[in-house]
């Protein structure tokens, strides 16, 4: 709830009128949806299993905003049908600035994140014992996913003759690395720390004052998109 309160606040005129508000919602807002999703979710699922509940409840309602947004513009603006048409296909490239209603970036990657910790699992991390191993393994993904982020954001690509300026790519997969590792660290969170540990309201007093002292210590941003 306090997570969705700050994401709101991050979209809200409201950040403005606070000075620093939203350095600091934009310090963590994001990495903790990710963490938090990776403690939901359930490596057990067959893929196809996977791929089919994470369409119905990901991508179904992507593309159903994007259909009732482009309808609004196509009835009650003057917009020519050609250039609706387009920003149709832009939105299919379902990345960042590519999508009418930016925000919505969220709901596509989340089902490539989804998809990919279940084929990490399948092809080794689910066989991987030791804890120690795996946490090396993150780091090592989280440092490779930084280091490839700058490779194709505003880089220029030709396609047919033409020289497109490419603002990362589709469903965001030039932030996947650094979004499952968040993902993976929720995972193994919710396998290692007692409930109680949540349900105590020194959890959120303490966490709350450590996210204060790294926001003064190291005063930046970690805006995926």
């Amino acid at each position: 709830g306090i997570g969705i309160l700050v994401v709101i606040l991050g979209h809200n005129y409201v950040k403005g009128s606070v000075s620093g508000l939203e350095k600091f919602i934009f310090s963590f807002h994001m990495p903790f949806f990710f963490l938090l999703s990776g403690m939901l979710f359930k490596p057990d699922y067959p893929l196809l299993v996977l791929f089919k509940r994470r369409f119905v409840t990901l991508i179904r309602p992507y593309i159903t905003t994007i259909v009732l947004l482009y309808s609004v513009y196509f009835f009650y603006t003057d917009i020519k049908l050609m250039t609706l048409l387009r920003r149709v296909v832009r939105s299919l490239y379902a990345s960042g600035n590519y999508i009418e209603w930016a925000q919505l970036w969220f709901l596509p990657h989340l089902f490539l994140l989804n998809m990919f910790a279940g084929f990490l699992f399948l092809l080794f991390y689910g066989r991987i014992k030791w804890l120690w191993l795996r946490l090396i393994f993150l780091a090592g993904m989280l440092w490779a996913g930084v280091a490839f982020l700058p490779i194709y954001y505003m880089q220029e690509v030709a396609i047919a003759g033409q020289t497109i300026l490419l603002d990362g790519l589709p469903l965001s997969l030039d932030l996947l690395l650094v979004t499952a590792t968040f993902f993976l660290v929720g995972f193994e969170m919710r396998k290692l720390v007692p409930e109680r540990f949540y349900a105590s309201p020194w959890t959120l007093v303490i966490s709350g004052l450590v996210l204060i002292t790294l926001n003064i210590i190291f005063p930046y941003r970690i805006d995926f998109f």
